[in-house]
């Protein structure tokens, strides 16, 4: 972060660390996809120094199911290497299918979202990170990170709308439309947009329009200057 912090220190004068908040439905110990992502972009983050806490579910993926010793139904708090975990319910079928697929995210993003407004608004964090899956998550943060003044930033790790139809575990005209709807809604909710891959990028850029939210890919822009 350079001497760009949110404090405004002035060259040579020793800063506090940015204060971070990860907000995702994934997160380590999980070993694949989104859930390594995420864990390891937060250990990344506190060993630059940052201040940097999560908030995510219990781990469950692969093979939707809850990994022990954790249980679905509680809240846990735990340090992870420095980093302050709080871990959130949610309903899951080992199937992972059909409405399963739109339940457990739901459930999550319902059961996190008042974690998530207490927290933004108690440690009035620099920077909020809200990782997608789950899109369901945003309103609460992008809505408590705007009464603080936190930077929003959305980072697109899988394309869960455009996945559940396309492989059949939602279906019907009116949801879909319905989901793009609130999909578009959100994205323009967000000053920064960050993917993974070229296609994500042009698919985000659609779904934002010309409002304010600038789709753009993880290496070209994975800045975390507060300002």
């Amino acid at each position: 972060m350079g001497d760009d912090r949110p404090n405004g220190a002035p060259s040579g004068v020793a800063s506090s660390p940015a204060k971070i908040l990860i907000h995702g439905m994934n997160f380590a110990p999980e070993p694949l996809g989104t859930g390594r992502y995420t864990g390891e972009l937060a250990a990344y983050l506190a060993a630059q120094g940052e201040a940097v806490e999560v908030i995510t579910s219990v781990p469950h993926y692969p093979g939707w199911r809850v990994r022990s010793p954790y249980r679905s139904g509680r809240y846990v708090v735990e340090d992870r290497d420095g980093i302050r975990v709080i871990r959130c319910p949610l309903v899951l079928h080992p199937s992972g299918r059909g409405i399963w697929r739109l339940i457990a995210p739901l459930t999550f993003a319902v059961a996190a979202a008042p974690v998530v407004i207490w927290r933004i608004l108690r440690g009035r964090p620099h920077i909020v990170i809200c990782v997608e899956p789950t899109l369901f998550s945003a309103p609460a943060v992008v809505a408590a990170a705007k009464m603080v003044g936190a930077r929003c930033i959305l980072h697109v790790q899988d394309l869960e709308i455009d996945a559940a139809f396309n492989v059949g575990h939602l279906k019907g005209y009116w949801l879909q439309k319905l989901a793009i709807v609130f999909e578009r809604l959100m994205l323009r909710r967000f000053k920064l947009i960050i993917t993974i891959s070229e296609r994500e990028k042009n698919r985000r850029q659609r779904s934002a329009g010309k409002f304010d939210s600038r789709p753009a890919k993880l290496g070209e822009c994975f800045k975390y200057q507060a300002h």
